[in-house]
């Protein structure tokens, strides 16, 4: 990233409070390999993940990595491309409407992430 892309981003983060998901992406894009990362696990986390990706389409590359490194990502990447379909046609078709997308999206992950919260699925807590 250019200094202008580092200083843009510190606009992006500042401007309002971003749900952990997307600091998630943040940080390992600023090189962090350990924390406290957590994946979307609701609607309004993926929609911010969404718009930092929208914002900084670079990001995007590391999403493999994000995925290593976090079992909620690594959960939700197989289906990403369709949540990002979701995304795209509910913001059109929901506009206006409260809950709209973020609700539709919210179910979705829920069904996804159920197995990992029930135990019944062998994501590892940490990888590193």
């Amino acid at each position: 990233m250019s200094i202008e892309e580092f200083q843009r981003l510190g606009v992006w983060i500042a401007r309002e409070k971003r749900p952990d998901s997307a600091m998630t992406i943040i940080a390992i894009a600023l090189g962090s390999r350990s924390g406290d990362f957590v994946g979307p696990s609701t609607g309004k986390g993926f929609i911010a993940c969404m718009e930092l990706l929208k914002a900084f389409p670079q990001m995007q590359n590391l999403l493999p990595l994000v995925a290593k490194l976090v079992p909620g990502f690594a959960v939700l990447m197989p289906h990403w491309g369709e949540l990002t379909e979701l995304y795209l046609r509910s913001q059109v078709e929901n506009v206006g409407q409260a809950g709209g997308y973020a609700t539709q999206i919210n179910r979705v992950i829920q069904e996804l992430l159920r197995p990992m919260r029930n135990g019944d699925l062998d994501v590892p807590k940490k990888l590193v």
